[in-house]
């Protein structure tokens, strides 16, 4: 939706990309709740929970349920991004390359510590990640 925005203001650009994510996390409780299938990750723990609520006859309540807790968990979530994005901007401002390799370093080792099984091939597979990831930069 992105290029959408490109001949649209600043602020009704901000507003469109913010009530299309808004949305989608609240619409995406709906299939989770009728029909067991998450529409985005942030829905996979609404199955858990109102699937098995809207099984008992009560599909209604587990969506209205399902809404409002989207709507809570939105506005908190925002609230606290304006609280600390500002303070936050200010330190990543501050970062030099040697903070930001140090920080890519990190993410390598943490995808490679993740990958399960074989250190060498999650670091292999971080690191094409990278590769693929600077296609086009200067």
């Amino acid at each position: 939706a992105i290029p959408l925005t490109f001949y649209m203001s600043a602020f009704a650009a901000i507003a469109f990309l913010i009530g299309l994510s808004k949305g989608t996390a609240a619409g995406s409780a709906v299939s989770a709740i009728l029909l067991n299938t998450p529409g985005e990750a942030s829905s996979a723990a609404t199955c858990l929970d109102g699937y098995p609520l809207a099984r008992s006859g009560k599909p209604r309540k587990a969506l209205k349920v399902g809404l409002l807790a989207s709507v809570i968990g939105d506005l908190l979530a925002t609230l606290l991004l304006i609280a600390v994005a500002i303070p936050f901007a200010a330190v990543a401002l501050k970062f030099g390359p040697y903070e930001l390799a140090a920080i890519l370093v990190f993410a390598l080792i943490f995808i490679a510590g993740m990958a399960g099984g074989s250190f060498l091939k999650g670091l292999a597979a971080g690191g094409m990640g990278v590769i693929l990831g600077t296609v086009g930069l200067d």
